[in-house]
C-alpha cells in the first residue's frame, strides 16, 4: 500500500508521498496493513478455510483521513498487493480484479504480482491425505521499496507516509535518509499502522522518523462495503 499528498510546512510547500502495502493472503512472517485476523483486530475479512484476505479500508479515505489530521493536503495514491491466479483461487482472483480496477478508476497507482504456489500434502485424522497449494508473495516489498529510493532520489517527495508494518522495508527508509544527506536537504518518514489492544503485530517499521497510530475508530471511518466479489 503507496500514498501521494502535500502539505504546507511554514513557508515551504512540501509534497507528502504514502505507500499503502496489502497482503492478500496469510503470512504470519510478513505484515502489511493486512496481517490481521478477524477475531483479532479491524483492517480485514478473511473467508473461512481460505488463504486469501479481503481487502476491507478504502485506501484513498485512509490517505485522506490521516492528511486530514495532519494538515496535509492529499494528493495521488499508490497501492501494492500479491493476487491469487484463477487455477487455484478463482472466486478471488475475481474479487481481486474487479477491486483493483476499482482503484485504478479512481485514479490510484496499482502494482499488483501474481501469487508463487508450492504444494503440500496435508494428512487427516483418519490417515487419508489431499494436496494443498501455499501461497507466497514475491516482488512486491522489492517493487515498493525500489520506488520510495528511487522517487526519492528524483526529489519526487519531502515526507514519505508507509502504510506497512513489514521490518523488510527498514533498509529503504536508511537509503532514503542517505539521499537526504546527500542532496542536503529534509525528508520525513512516516510510519502508519493500526494500534490498539486488537492490532497485530505491534509497532511500525524501524528507521522511521514518526509513527501515526490508528486506533479502531480511526479505521472504522476509512471501510468500503462494496462487494467486489
Amino acid at each position: 500500500m503507496g500514498l501521494l499528498c502535500s502539505l504546507r510546512r511554514g513557508s515551504f510547500f512540501k509534497r507528502v508521498a504514502s505507500w499503502v502495502k496489502f497482503n492478500s493472503f496469510k503470512n504470519r512472517r510478513k505484515s502489511g496493513l493486512s496481517h490481521f485476523s478477524t477475531d483479532r483486530t479491524y483492517t480485514a475479512r478473511q473467508k473461512p478455510h481460505s488463504d486469501t484476505i479481503t481487502l476491507t479500508y478504502d485506501p484513498q479515505k485512509l490517505h485522506a483521513a490521516i492528511c486530514e489530521a495532519k494538515r496535509w493536503q492529499p494528493s495521488a495514491v499508490r497501492f501494492y498487493t500479491g493476487i491469487p491466479i484463477s487455477k487455484h483461487s478463482p472466486e478471488w482472483r475475481r474479487y481481486w480484479g474487479n477491486r483493483l480496477f476499482a482503484m485504478e478508476c479512481k485514479g490510484i497507482h496499482v502494482t499488483k504480482r501474481i501469487l508463487k504456489y508450492h504444494s503440500e500434502e496435508v494428512t487427516f485424522a483418519d490417515g487419508s491425505t489431499k494436496e494443498r497449494f501455499i501461497a507466497k508473495e514475491k516482488g512486491i516489498d522489492v517493487r515498493l521499496a525500489l520506488d520510495m529510493v528511487r522517487l526519492a532520489r528524483q526529489n519526487q517527495y519531502d515526507v514519505a507516509v508507509l502504510f506497512s508494518q513489514d521490518q523488510d522495508l527498514a533498509e529503504a527508509t536508511r537509503d532514503i535518509k542517505d539521499i537526504a544527506q546527500e542532496q542536503e536537504r529534509w525528508i520525513r518518514l512516516v510510519c502508519a499502522f493500526p494500534y490498539g489492544p486488537d492490532a497485530f503485530p505491534k509497532g511500525g517499521v524501524r528507521g522511521c522518523h514518526e509513527s501515526f497510530k490508528m486506533d479502531k475508530a480511526f479505521y472504522n471511518k476509512c471501510l468500503d462495503t462494496r462487494d467486489y466479489r
